[in-house]
């Protein structure tokens, strides 16, 4: 068992590094490809284009001259923090692997001044806050620290429990700007009451009319649904029964005649070779006359399940339909006078 656990690590270790090349080859082709379409989009200007591919190429095989190409596509299209950032990322991996464009990149970083971001809170031992930064949670120590950051539009939010919502949304400079955000303490969230809706019912009054004698009326039930079918009745559902036992037991006789007729015919091919009239051997007589009481009895059986699935067939041919019902007729007269009004009921039935 050891020597085969062996034996599978063995090919495990053969075939991994072989996958590993692959992968690690196929992310340096697509790599090299985005980087390719990054710079033509970049000399049309097309920034919008031309950073996307450039970092997705740099996160698949990151690059020193990838790092640079990013980092002025940044630069031009006016995201100096990221710019600066990248180009410092450019100059660490050029001294690592004693590349001489180390100074270039240095050079490019020195000459940008992001815009800075600072983030105050008077609050921040509240139980539960929360503040984030276009969507990303700051961690308690990022409080007070000048953070360089993109230009353009930000939005900072700072959330607790059961207090109101802080909202600040602004612009910031592409370079050599420090804005600063104070978050004063959250305010108590008031709670919510529903407003009980009351309403007034006015009660209409009923009018007087006079009193009307009304004809009668014929009221006349509608007849019974007549499904096509007035029902078996009992009898003729006893005949049912009585006929689907007789088969079934005309099945189990008839499996028991066919039981019998195989034993009987196995005591020919045994060595003791009975024949039709005697057997050699007492263990071969008592096998034929044990396959004859099987077969006398399920001819019995037989003869009983037809009998019983006769006698359900005739009972269930004779016995009658039961007679449908004849619906009642009722007819209700209204009577009116001057000392009241009253109801007569009449019918047939």
């Amino acid at each position: 068992m050891r020597t085969k656990i062996l034996v599978l690590l063995a090919m495990c270790a053969a075939f991994t590094p072989a996958i590993v090349l692959a992968q690690s080859a196929q992310d340096k082709a697509d790599a090299e490809a985005l980087f390719n379409a990054g710079k033509a989009a970049l000399a049309q200007n097309n920034f919008a284009e031309a950073c996307p591919k450039f970092a997705e190429s740099q996160r698949r095989d990151p690059a020193i001259g990838t790092a640079l190409y990013l980092a002025e596509c940044y630069e031009r299209s006016g995201r100096m923090a990221s710019a600066w950032a990248l180009f410092h990322q450019a100059e660490d991996m050029a001294n690592q692997r004693r590349d001489n464009r180390a100074p270039i990149a240095k050079a490019r970083a020195d000459r940008l001044v992001p815009s800075k971001l600072v983030v105050l809170t008077t609050g921040a031992d509240t139980p539960g806050l929360e503040v984030r930064r276009d969507g990303e949670r700051l961690s308690s120590v990022q409080f007070g620290l000048a953070s360089p950051i993109d230009g353009g539009r930000h939005v900072i939010v700072a959330t607790a429990p059961g207090k109101k919502t802080f909202e600040w949304t602004g612009d910031v400079p592409e370079q050599r700007g420090i804005v600063t955000v104070t978050i004063p303490p959250l305010e108590v969230a008031a709670a919510q009451t529903t407003p009980i809706a009351t309403a007034t019912v006015t009660v209409p009054t009923p009018p007087v009319t006079a009193t009307t004698t009304i004809p009668s009326v014929p009221t006349t039930p509608p007849p019974p649904t007549d499904s096509g079918s007035r029902g078996l009745g009992g009898g003729k559902i006893a005949g049912l029964v009585v006929g689907a036992v007789g088969l079934a037991v005309i099945g189990v006789g008839t499996t028991m005649g066919l039981v019998a007729n195989g034993n009987y015919q196995a005591t020919s091919n045994t060595p003791d070779n009975c024949t039709s009239a005697t057997c050699p051997t007492q263990a071969g007589a008592n096998d034929r006359n044990s396959a004859k009481t099987l077969a006398d009895l399920s001819t019995g059986v037989f003869i009983g399940g037809s009998i019983a699935f006769v006698g359900g067939l005739v009972l269930f041919l004779v016995l009658p339909k039961p007679a449908k019902t004849t619906a009642a007729r009722l007819t209700v007269t209204p009577l009116f006078d001057a000392q009241g009004g009253g109801a007569m009921l009449s019918g047939r039935f």
